[in-house]
């Protein structure tokens, strides 16, 4: 059982991840001030608290209530991104009841999908997996990927949910930390959805815990009426087509 905690001085230079669609006028709006560097990533999962995601962000509590996770399968795009949410919702994928709350994003670039793996980032890394945190300030969009973290994984369970733990703390004006557990839901890219959507509950298991199974074979076609059809009538489905140009 892990024991302990790891809470600490972060550091966060912010940078915009995405500008909210305010209208004109929506420009970045970074944080001024002397950073923080901020504390090694710890070295094992023992040391991180037992319990939900918490701690502080730009200042302020972090609580997590949501955690989902995407997967981006387009070329050129390949990723999976876990979202931690300081906002409850009614379903896993549906609508957070805060649209926008604090989060805490945990990035890994290129193919395949999620498994058990242990990794650590670094404040400047250039690794494949990035820790951020994004807050809405004054309708503004700030983000800072400046994290020394630690994050383990868990394999995905029968239930399609992502489980882990991770300890991040981020080069920001007000030593922004963050530490403890998540589940995480899997759920759909929205590019992905079918247009009349079903949020997420036929969700492509063989995608992520088996390989897919083979498709049973096509029931046989009954065979076409012997009755001839009537003058004008269509011809049965089994019944050959006429040569072209001529009239049935």
């Amino acid at each position: 059982m892990r024991t302990g905690s790891t809470t600490g001085p972060t550091l966060a230079a912010f940078v915009v991840l995405i500008c909210a669609s305010v209208g004109p006028g929506c420009e970045p709006r970074p944080r001024t001030g002397p950073m923080k560097e901020p504390p090694p990533a710890p070295t094992t999962e023992d040391t991180i608290h037992v319990g939900p995601l918490s701690g502080k962000i730009d200042g302020k509590p972090f609580s997590a209530q949501t955690a989902r996770y995407y997967i981006d399968s387009r070329p050129g795009f390949e990723k999976i991104d876990i979202k931690i949410y300081a906002s409850a919702a009614k379903t896993p994928c549906g609508p957070l009841d805060d649209p926008k709350p604090p989060s805490v994003w945990i990035r890994r670039w290129g193919p395949g999908k999620p498994s058990a793996e242990k990794v650590t980032t670094s404040v400047g890394g250039t690794d494949k997996w990035e820790v951020h945190y994004q807050i809405q300030d004054e309708g503004h969009w700030i983000g800072n990927g400046d994290a020394n973290a630690l994050v383990v994984l868990e394999d995905v369970r029968p239930d399609l949910v992502l489980p882990g733990v991770i300890s991040a703390c981020f080069r920001d004006t007000t030593g922004s930390c963050v530490a403890g557990e998540f589940s995480a839901s899997y759920c759909r890219l929205s590019i992905d959805e079918p247009v009349r959507g079903t949020e997420a509950m036929e969700r492509p298991k063989q995608a992520l815990l088996a390989p897919p199974s083979a498709a049973p074979p096509p029931s046989a076609a009954p065979p076409p009426s012997a009755t001839p059809a009537p003058s004008g009538a269509p011809a049965p489905s089994g019944s050959p087509a006429p040569p072209r140009g001529q009239k049935p």
